[in-house]
């Protein structure tokens, strides 16, 4: 069997992540907190080798690719940005949380969009056309061990539609800096729905915290 892993890992802390604030085309650097951090759980908790990363293309990613796979060259994916927040980018999750369009979300799932951006459908089916070529790449030039460093709503959405058993949200969560590790089998292309399957969050031992601790999810 041609097995590949990937391993999906979000950007490190950004001064936005800090403060609960919605960043998605906006593009900032990690803070200096968020390169400390990044660089202490890959010392004691490393993520393992890795034969290729692929990035978004934004700053944040790009810096925390740096820090995790520092001999690789990173294969920049314009479509692993974040989703686009639209009116709500660089705006304070607390405040967006109160307005009673946003509050819609949960009862229109994946059909809601954030105004003037995208909606969590077309955010999944744009990471999904992403990772089909990622995954054609791999497959190709033989592949075993991929890493993908993306963005929060980016790679959960893209898991929520494509793993072969559900997630919760909780489970789907990703700390800055922290990841999925999923496999799939490139023999069976062109891919189905429930290609991919779960193995387990990373760095592998590390203390990950619970989405309750999360900047956006505390006003909510």
């Amino acid at each position: 069997m041609n097995e590949l892993t990937i391993c999906f890992i979000r950007h490190g802390w950004t001064e936005y992540n800090h403060k609960g604030i919605f960043c998605s085309e906006i593009d900032p650097p990690l803070s200096v907190y968020g390169v400390r951090d990044l660089a202490n759980l890959c010392k004691e908790f490393p993520y393992d080798p890795v034969d290729k990363v692929y990035c978004s293309p934004l700053l944040r990613c790009q810096m925390t690719a740096a820090i995790a796979y520092p001999s690789q060259t990173p294969t920049i994916i314009p479509d692993l940005k974040e989703m686009v927040f639209g009116e709500y980018d660089g705006r304070l999750a607390q405040e967006v949380h109160q307005e009673p369009y946003y509050q819609q979300k949960d009862q229109l799932g994946d059909a809601f969009r954030m105004p003037g951006g995208e909606s969590f459908a077309e955010v999944a089916a744009r990471m999904s056309a992403a990772m089909h070529s990622i995954i054609e790449d791999a497959a190709t030039h033989q592949l075993q061990h991929i890493a993908v460093v993306s963005h929060s709503i980016a790679i959960s959405s893209f898991l929520k539609a494509s793993l072969d058993a559900p997630l919760t949200k909780e489970q789907l969560f990703l700390p800055n800096g922290m990841g999925h590790l999923v496999k799939l089998n490139t023999s069976k292309l062109p891919l189905q729905k429930g290609y991919l399957h779960y193995i387990s969050p990373v760095p592998l031992g590390c203390k990950r915290p619970d989405m309750a601790q999360s900047p956006y999810m505390k006003h909510n």
